[in-house]
């Protein structure tokens, strides 16, 4: 098995998100940019079992290619697919989780949640102010797959959403094809 490995869940909300986003001549056209490997993976995939991270990626990079050489909204749209990735914790057990959980402990505690569904990065909260309602989030070990960095934002977001905080915003780096050894956000929010 890869050493950079996620969730089935992973993939499949990835590929949720391309079903539910875009008109039927558009999702022909991410679908067709995917290799057949990783489409075939799609129909038998299983949501708490692992698969390479490079499977994630494919669907990444199809949907970055698409918006690429149509709107040049790549950056926003990945962000869009991990506040998908995070919508399961909305309707299962971690619900009551977030509910409970308030960003002080969600800091502590990202690393681990992180890994519960991605092996091969890891995501550390590098700075955190409860008073100023901040925090930088890092997110190391994504040489060659700077795409899952874009996910962060939506994921990040997402869950302070769910743990009842309002108008989450984060400052993001510029997600190019240089390599980088650690991406980094910086999360504000309210209440």
């Amino acid at each position: 098995m890869s050493e950079h490995v996620c969730r089935g869940y992973m993939i499949h909300s990835t590929a949720t998100y391309i079903e539910t986003a875009y008109a039927p001549m558009a999702k022909k056209g991410i679908y067709d940019r995917i290799p057949p490997h990783t489409r075939e993976l799609l129909a038998t995939l299983e949501l708490s079992c692992w698969y390479p991270t490079d499977d994630l990626m494919e669907l990444l990079r199809a949907i970055a290619s698409h918006h690429r050489d149509t709107d040049g909204e790549q950056r926003l749209t990945l962000e869009r697919v991990g506040r998908t990735i995070a919508e399961p914790a909305d309707s299962t057990s971690l619900r009551l989780l977030f509910k409970l959980m308030t960003p002080a402990l969600f800091a502590t505690k990202a690393p681990a949640l992180w890994e519960r569904n991605n092996r091969g990065s890891k995501l550390r909260v590098v700075t955190y102010d409860d008073e100023a309602r901040r925090m930088t989030v890092g997110l190391e070990g994504t040489r060659g797959r700077e795409l899952l960095g874009a996910l962060v934002p939506g994921f990040v977001s997402r869950t302070l959403e769910l743990m009842g905080c309002t108008d989450p915003s984060v400052t993001s780096p510029v997600l190019d094809d240089a390599p980088h050894d650690e991406l980094l956000y910086a999360f504000a929010w309210r209440g």
